[in-house]
């Protein structure tokens, strides 16, 4: 502390110094433009003012070569500027203000400048911080400077406990911004000694900057070593429960993954102790065809050679961090070869993670001696319903079975309200795992005096299918199931605004319960309508949509489909190789003639059904109810004709390609199939996922049900 006091005598002498001779050069140029003018006391502070930028300026341009020095690493020259001037190691090179130590470690790459500065500090002078109080650590944890933050620690172990203006520690900068590896480091090296940061308000803050960095090993080796954090609420008044809400890519059901992925997700896999052997173990769904049999066994082939091994309990089984370093860290990055595989591990273990957390948070609340239920778990219920994170919906109603009666905002709505309408089937399958009380939830109404009928009469996000056929399909389909669990009287009941006040706050955790609400809800209920009625005048633009997006594709593919018919009946009509005197065609004993004739035939056929199916599309009604079967229906047949019509079509012009030059090119079938799987292959590219869209929506199993035989509540 010493040195760093000789540093402030030196900047103080060096400042007077170029103060000095600022003052003079000043004085000089006011007599020389000035002379026989009164300065004011603003042009005297203008002039201060003035000064002290020049000494600033000056300051900077004494320290740049040090400055860059630092950023380049070039020791030999910042050694040369400490020789003459001792002092420049503890003194402000930047505007920010920073030491070159600051701005060594700020590169991330000058170690052994690094080194060989911090060799010449004591000990003492580390805990030096800037106007802001952050230490040479704390740069270290921004940037991740790991070696750097090893040789700070090694030097002053004090280091990790000193805390910013902000009270943040260097490990709440690290996980600020991101860089694990030094989070996990300084983790291990930060003590649990007051004041703690592990603890209160600092506590909570670290947590959820673990949990908003996707960092939920550490998050849940933290939650394990403090449980009282599930409480603890952080300087924004936000509780970890509250960040997972809102991260629904953190659960598998807002992750997405394709049709293998998903596969390879539902494998489970167990290893032995010894780690040089692997013992699969398949969990396999009800499929039980062959093809899925051949499908998982390549996928676990690859997946040991590609070095993985999933196990569901292998991010639970060391109660320490174990930190990869130097040749391990490198071994294992390489030992990582299939990508794609491991894609799939990182994604299933993290929303193992995430559950593990989300199960300690919902139990350590409810079994909190500070519980207040409904400020504690209500809200992040609520937002995951929002978003369609059953899974922490489901955690919380188990930890806390009361919570399905907890109401939100001003609007008085309960979970399944927020699932109805914001379309979150996941949530609403919930209901099928209720015991009776799903009978009395699908009772309540809102402050608006709508129930949940209502609200599926209100137009969900429309950003969720692509077309407003498919749409209006699917708010069909939402609102056909919420009539299922709603009694007959819902059905015919009018939403009328309710004029009875709301007396006692926390009368709304009574189920059934209806209450009013401001001014506001006046406007949304003006008049009583039914459900059917709130229904029709909600979803009136969006069938005008539905049924001008079905004529443009019915119109389209009609001009496709009857081109077809135009060249197959001319093809019938004049056969290649042309016909005899007694009127049989020439090539009727060659056997590619026969694949024309059935080509031919078969996409005469195909194309009329099409032409059929889309006519029916053009004349319909496009009433409400048209939109849930009949029209996905039409379509579907449509596309599928359309496309066995442009096969057959070429299988056609192929055959009598191939009659009419074979007998002058012999290997001329082999270009003939491969020019015309170009056609088929764009159509199928353009066309396929429109139409598995339709059909799986259409003759799909259904979204809704139950997921399993357990009960929640």
């Amino acid at each position: 502390m010493g040195m760093n006091g000789h540093s402030r005598d030196a900047e103080g002498s060096l400042e007077k110094a170029l103060l000095q001779s600022t003052t003079t050069h000043d004085d000089d140029t006011s007599t020389n433009h000035h002379t026989g003018r009164e300065a004011s006391k603003n042009t005297g502070k203008h002039s201060t003012m003035t000064e002290a930028m020049q000494l600033e300026t000056k300051k900077h341009l004494y320290y740049l070569p040090l400055y860059k020095a630092a950023l380049e690493g070039d020791w030999i020259t910042a050694f040369n500027f400490f020789k003459e001037d001792p002092n420049s190691i503890y003194a402000d090179v930047t505007e920010r203000p920073m030491t070159a130590l600051h701005v060594a470690i700020g590169t991330g790459m000058s170690l052994e400048f690094v080194q060989k500065l911090v060799g010449l500090m004591s000990d003492e002078s580390l805990q030096m911080k800037d106007k802001f109080w952050n230490t040479p650590l704390h740069s270290a944890a921004a940037v991740g400077n790991l070696e750097a933050a090893r040789v700070l620690v090694q030097n002053n172990s004090r280091l990790p406990q000193l805390a910013n203006y902000f009270h943040e520690t260097p490990l709440h900068t690290a996980a600020k911004f991101a860089h694990k590896d030094t989070i996990w480091y300084l983790l291990l090296k930060t003590s649990h000694e007051d004041p703690s940061p592990f603890t209160d308000q600092r506590g909570a803050k670290l947590l959820n900057l673990l949990l908003v960095a996707d960092f939920y090993d550490i998050a849940l080796y933290l939650l394990k070593r403090f449980p009282e954090l599930a409480t603890e609420k952080d300087s924004n008044n936000d509780t970890a429960l509250g960040i997972l809400a809102r991260k629904p890519h953190a659960f598998l059901s807002g992750s997405e993954l394709g049709c293998f992925q998903r596969l390879l997700y539902h494998c489970r896999f167990s290893n032995p102790s010894h780690p040089s052997t692997i013992w699969l173990q398949m969990c396999l769904p009800a499929y039980t065809k062959c093809i899925y049999h051949i499908i998982i066994f390549i996928s676990l082939i690859l997946l040991v050679f590609s070095g993985i091994c999933l196990n569901e309990n292998s991010f639970t089984q060391s109660a320490e961090p174990k930190f990869p370093e130097g040749k391990q860290l490198a071994n294992l990055l390489k030992s990582r070869m299939f990508g794609y595989f491991h894609h799939v591990y990182d994604t299933k273990l993290m929303h193992m993670q995430t559950r593990e957390i989300a199960k300690i948070l919902c139990n350590n609340t409810v079994n909190s001696n500070k519980l207040d239920a409904e400020q504690m778990l209500g809200a992040p219920m609520h937002t995951a319903a929002t978003m369609g994170i059953h899974e922490l919906v489901e955690d919380i109603i188990k930890a806390y079975p009361f919570s399905v009666w907890f109401r939100s905002g001003e609007e008085m709505r309960n979970v399944f309200h927020q699932a109805v309408l914001n379309r979150k089937e996941n949530v609403f399958n919930l209901l099928y795992h209720m015991s009776l009380q799903k009978h009395f939830i699908t009772e309540t109404k809102d402050a608006y005096g709508n129930n949940i009928l209502h609200l599926a009469g209100l137009l969900g996000p429309t950003d969720q299918i692509s077309g407003p056929a498919l749409q209006m399909q699917r708010e069909l389909q939402w609102f056909e199931e919420v009539e299922k669990h709603v009694k007959p009287s819902f059905k015919q009941e009018l939403n009328t605004k309710k004029t009875k006040a709301k007396e006692d706050k926390n009368s709304k955790n009574v189920p059934g319960e209806v209450f009013a609400n401001n001014n506001e809800g006046e406007k949304e209920n003006s008049k009583g309508k039914t459900p059917k009625e709130v229904f029709s005048e909600n979803h009136k633009d969006l069938v005008e949509k539905g049924g001008q997006w079905m004529k443009d594709t019915a119109t389209s593919c009609t001009v496709v489909a009857a081109l077809v018919v135009g060249a197959v009946f001319s093809g019938a009509s004049s056969p290649p190789g042309g016909i005899d005197s007694n009127g049989i065609p020439v090539f009727i004993n060659h056997p590619a003639f026969m694949i024309y004739e059935a080509s031919d035939a078969l996409a005469m056929f195909a194309s009329a059904t099409s032409v059929l199916m889309f006519l029916g599309i053009l004349t319909n009604r496009y009433a409400e109810k048209d939109f849930l079967r009949a029209l996905p229906m039409r379509l579907c047949i449509g596309l599928v004709s359309l496309f066995f019509a442009i096969l057959f079509m070429l299988a056609a012009f192929g055959s009598s390609l191939y009659l009419i030059l074979v007998h002058r090119v012999k290997w001329v079938a082999a270009p003939i199939v491969l020019l015309a799987c170009i056609p088929i292959t764009l159509f199928g590219l353009l066309q396929f996922p429109l139409l598995v869209e339709v059909a799986w929506s259409t003759f799909g199993p259904s979204r809704f049900g139950p997921k399993g035989k357990k009960i929640i509540c």
